[in-house]
This record gives structure tokens, sequence and C-alpha cells, in this order.
């Protein structure tokens, strides 16, 4: 089931996808309990940090025991890496920044409707105060299902984690 805060009602029922559209910083509409697999891709960054922690509560209450919720989002450290190798016009295609300055280009990717930043330190922290146990994965390494069903989307600037009830 996607969910979204956009009406994308008709191009998910012209595409074959179950959708609900729905603001989920109000909540996600399942059961406690009730769910196996959640993915999450580069969702979390818009989001400021309570209402991240929020949404990966959210996540611990309905996911059932042992269910695995999959979240990738832009990876601070290899973010800064670029910038300090004066490596960031590898992201050219992701930003709308000048093509003339390093510290442009971090900005923009950096600030482009983000409110928040994560690495793998914060989402283990928050993860273990929310008593889950949380992995860092590599690109199309993970939860089978999860992977069987999903795309792994931008893997050049992601950090995967799996974070399991």
């Amino acid at each position: 089931i996607n969910i979204d805060v956009l009406p994308l009602g008709d191009f998910a029922k012209n595409n074959g996808y179950k959708f609900v559209q729905k603001d989920v910083r109000e909540g996600l509409p399942f059961k406690d309990q009730s769910v196996d697999l959640i993915y999450s891709s580069h969702f979390i960054e818009h989001l400021t940090y309570e209402e991240a922690f929020n949404f990966i509560k959210e996540c611990k209450r309905i996911l059932k025991p042992q269910g695995v919720c999959r979240l990738l989002f832009p990876d601070t450290e290899k973010l800064v890496k670029n910038y300090l190798d004066k490596k960031m016009e590898s992201l050219d295609e992701l930003s709308d920044a000048s093509k003339y300055a390093q510290i442009d280009r971090l900005w923009n990717f950096i600030f482009s409707g983000h409110k928040s930043a994560f690495d793998f330190e914060l989402i283990q922290k928050i993860g273990q105060d929310l008593n889950f146990h949380v992995e860092k994965k590599e690109f199309r390494d993970g939860n089978k299902q999860i992977l069987k069903e999903t795309i792994d989307s931008l893997p050049e600037v992601s950090l995967f984690v799996e974070l399991t009830a």
C-alpha cells in the first residue's frame, strides 16, 4: 500500500497500485502490530527531527514482531566526503545548483526541501530508543521481500538502514 500526502490516486489506479492519501505526520492508518514490512525512501529528511522520530515511532507501533522498516535517506557522511574531496559534481544530475562552486552544490542538495539531516549514528540512537534492532545495509542488501517489491533509489547518496521490531 503506497501512502503519500499528494493526490496520486489516479496515477496509482492507472498503474495498479494500492494507494492511500494521508499525511503520515498525523499517524499511519494501520492497527497496532498489523504490518510486516515498511519501505520509506527519501522521506524522513523532509520532516523535522520531532516529526521523523514520531514517524519512526509509528512504524514501530504498526510493525508485527520481527517486522522490518527499511529507511533510505541522504547519507550526510557521503555528502560531506564528496564536498571535502571536491567531487560534488557527481551529484549534478540531482541538483539545480551552480556548476561553479562545490559549496553551492552541497548547500543546494542539503536544503532542497530538506528539514533535517541524518547519519547512521542518529538513526541508530532513535531506533534503539524505540527498541528496534538497527542495521546499516548496502545498496540492494537487506530484507529480501522488501528488495523484491521496491526499488532502492539514489544509491550514490543514500544511507540504507533496516529497523527490525
